[in-house]
């Protein structure tokens, strides 16, 4: 395919096991219309700005539910530089919205700048958190359409998602309809053998050990004389500073705040099962510490950095987050980065962990969660034919086992295309999982049943 138009009718060719819709990217849009001068975040002339607000238009048309847009410079390709769009100015985000919305679009989405931190271990993000959200409440009422962000608890700036809730209830009030993505539970980055670990770079490690299959690499890792050569090694610089595999010498530098994570893991853990404590109790230096739990296990321990939603050691900001009127609920992840983060579980846990499993603070109404994660999403994206038990409704329906609701560990698969692997997650209790009247899943296990495809949105709004 070429065009937008022309992907959907690719991805709408076969059947699945769920119903998914798409959105229009914001990167790739630049891309396909400013070229290399997109890669160089030159600003985009009127008449880029025209094309794009056609393309965004014909893709709305043709059934994209929703526009994206990545304004943080974490997002970045693989030389280091960040993506197209993310400086993009007002009158371009105008432009394509409103192209957007002609086309019959459903909502905005977006990842501004500063909304997961500061990066000034990246040079600092370009925009405040208070610029961003003015954007993008005067880009809801200039468009007409809602606009979805990420919003979350920042270690640096522990009580700014207040102020972020606080300014979307203001702004709602005065023509924007601004809603607060949150997660419900914190944003780990991972490490582990299997994936990114801050022993990766390190020269014998790197010469002799990170071709060999997992148990092999295991076996030698245990070795005395290997894990001094390792401990003592220096790192090799990665052959592309700004890929995700650059960023693994960091877990060294927060080591001590690594949460382990055994069977059973409950995502709001206490302080004393970080790496940090048990280097204390066994009176080593956390670097060994580290060292020793990630050959552990056969290799599969896996450390978690909880990089958002948790500078407190709790989730009680997570717990107000979810329950105010303006939020929705996301930020599953979904595979997105692969060996780093493992989140498209959320909205397991949130039915375990806040619909009656939390220990360590009050819960939430189980039928609370439920409606936000189907009805209130459902209607974000424009989607009326869903979310609810009633009839006239397709039925969509999770019968679950309460009970017995859980949620496994991260393990690594290398079912990626060029031998590349991902973690994923299982999760039990789903006694059924029905798409539209047909069963796709009973007791946990596919039934083969394809009822799924891609769901279009307003096709010929006028």
């Amino acid at each position: 395919w070429e065009s937008f138009e022309e992907y959907l009718d690719y991805i709408d060719a076969r059947r699945y096991a769920v119903d998914f819709g798409a959105q229009l990217p914001h990167s790739a849009l630049r891309l396909q219309v400013m070229r290399e001068r997109s890669l160089n975040h030159a600003e985009a002339t009127p008449e880029e700005l025209t094309e794009m607000a056609r393309i965004a238009e014909r893709a709305a048309r043709a059934g994209a539910l929703g526009f994206t847009t990545s304004r943080t410079i974490f997002h970045r390709s693989i030389d280091g530089q960040a993506i197209p769009g993310t400086y993009a100015d007002p009158a371009e985000l105008k432009a394509i919205a409103r192209g957007f919305a002609a086309g019959g679009g459903s909502v905005l989405e977006a990842i501004s700048s500063s909304s997961i931190g500061d990066m000034i271990f990246l040079g600092g993000e370009r925009y405040t958190a208070e610029e961003e959200m003015a954007l993008l409440a005067d880009l809801s009422r200039d468009c007409g359409l809602p606009v979805t962000f990420t919003t979350v608890q920042l270690p640096e700036h522990p009580e700014a998602w207040r102020d972020v809730l606080s300014f979307a209830t203001e702004e709602n009030a005065n023509g924007a309809i601004l809603r607060p993505q949150v997660a419900s539970r914190p944003i780990g980055l991972m490490t582990g053998l299997a994936g990114y670990h801050s022993f990766m770079h390190r020269k014998t490690y790197v010469e002799q050990l990170a071709s060999l299959p997992l148990a092999e690499r295991v076996a030698r890792m245990r070795n005395p004389e290997t894990k001094r050569q390792i401990l003592s090694d220096p790192d090799i610089a990665p052959k592309n500073p700004g890929s995700m595999a650059a960023l693994a010498q960091g877990f060294l530098a927060v080591a001590e705040g690594l949460y382990m994570m055994p069977e059973g893991y409950d995502y709001e853990p206490s302080a004393d099962t970080t790496l940090g404590a048990r280097a204390a109790r066994e009176g080593k230096p956390v670097e060994e510490v580290l060292y020793d739990y990630l050959v552990e296990n056969e290799g599969h321990n896996l450390g978690s950095l909880m990089a958002t939603n948790y500078p407190e050691g709790h989730l009680g900001a997570v717990r107000e987050m979810l329950a105010h009127p303006e939020t929705v609920t996301g930020l599953g992840d979904a595979g997105a980065h692969v060996n780093l983060i493992c989140d498209g579980t959320m909205p397991t846990t949130q039915l375990i962990h806040w619909g009656g499993g939390r220990t360590r603070g009050e819960g939430l109404p189980v039928e609370f969660i439920i409606e936000k994660q189907t009805r209130r999403n459902a209607r974000l994206y424009g989607l009326e034919d869903r979310g609810t038990l009633e009839v006239g409704m397709r039925a969509d329906v999770n019968v679950i086992d309460q009970a017995n609701l859980s949620v496994g560990l991260p393990i690594s698969y290398a079912d990626l295309p060029a031998g590349g692997s991902r973690m994923l997650q299982k999760v039990t209790g789903y006694e059924a999982t029905i798409l539209n009247g047909s069963v796709t899943r009973r007791h946990d296990t596919d039934t083969g049943a394809r009822p799924g495809g891609l769901v279009r949105g307003n096709i010929g709004a006028a």
